[in-house]
């Protein structure tokens, strides 16, 4: 069990974490004190105006917990302020490989604000119930391989771009792909797209789209396929004149419609498609956990 320094405010913050589980129930279990002490020592700060973002050699902290906080709302430029910036905003990075911790948890923030994490490092974040990314909310974001977002209905311009990212799961709640989703986000593998895509903006500004050599497969769940729309001769990762091959796996007796779509768009470029059953590819679960099958 981790040790604490055991005074009145600690007490106060140990009956407020069971409080935030139990509701305001006056009656505690003592089974209840170590987790509760536990969560008390893995909080930095008292109040969220005190969060410090620090640099990746001086964070002190592995896993940062806001659900006491009851947070609703991570704020624009949570975790960035620049000059131009008001002062009021949590955070005070210069937005340059800033930390908190290594994974944050927001259990209950239902919108991440634009530029919230421009440039934060992360090995990870939970944010379970959020419903919308704001434009460039982690634009920049280093650090995290995968990110769950089964409750998202938008996403905002260039709100996964720059990141490290390598597989990703947009669920069938998302009707956009917005300009610039994955712009210069090279590592990426694998994209999933939810069941009721409508349209696909260009997800990229890159003036070499040739990077995006590590696809290994584009998987579309809806049996109708998106239409293309946005600036420029531009597919979600890659120009219509791209050389690159790429795997699109599309529901079973759907083949014939996406390759008229595709091959309208581009007759240049190099697709196999592949059909499957949407349950056999990536999905999110009823508990809006990610189930990969690949």
């Amino acid at each position: 069990m981790a040790q604490v320094l055991i005074n009145e405010d600690t007490l106060k913050n140990i009956a407020d974490a069971i409080r935030g589980i139990n509701g305001l129930s006056k009656r505690f279990k003592p089974s209840e004190m170590a987790a509760a002490i536990e969560q008390e020592a893995c909080i930095p700060f008292k109040c969220i105006s005190d969060i410090t973002v620090y640099t990746k050699e001086t964070c002190p902290y592995d896993v940062v917990d806001f659900t006491r906080y009851n947070v609703t709302l991570i704020r624009d430029y949570f975790c960035y302020r620049s000059v131009s910036t008001s002062s009021d905003y949590v955070g005070c990075g210069s937005g340059m490989n800033s930390y908190i911790a290594n994974r944050l948890i927001f259990p209950h923030a239902v919108k991440v604000g634009g530029w919230a994490f421009y440039k934060t490092h992360l090995g990870g974040i939970e944010i379970p119930v959020a419903t919308e990314l704001g434009k460039s909310a982690f634009c920049g974001s280093q650090g995290f391989e995968t990110i769950e977002i089964p409750k998202v209905k938008l996403l905002g311009s260039f709100s996964l771009s720059e990141t490290s990212l390598k597989k990703i799961i947009i669920p069938d709640g998302v009707e956009y792909a917005p300009t610039g989703l994955f712009n210069d986000s090279f590592d990426l593998e694998y994209v999933v797209y939810g069941k009721n895509m409508k349209t696909l903006y260009n997800h990229y500004a890159s003036s070499d789209s040739r990077k995006f050599t590590k696809i290994k497969a584009l998987y579309f769940r809806g049996e109708t396929p998106p239409g293309f729309s946005g600036s420029g001769s531009n597919l979600p990762l890659g120009s219509s004149s791209s050389k690159l091959k790429y795997n699109i796996c599309v529901p079973i007796g759907s083949v014939s419609a996406y390759q008229t779509a595709f091959n309208s768009y581009s007759s240049s470029a190099d697709w196999t498609f592949i059909e499957m059953h949407p349950d056999d590819m990536p999905h999110y679960d009823e508990y809006g956990h990610a189930v990969w099958n690949n």
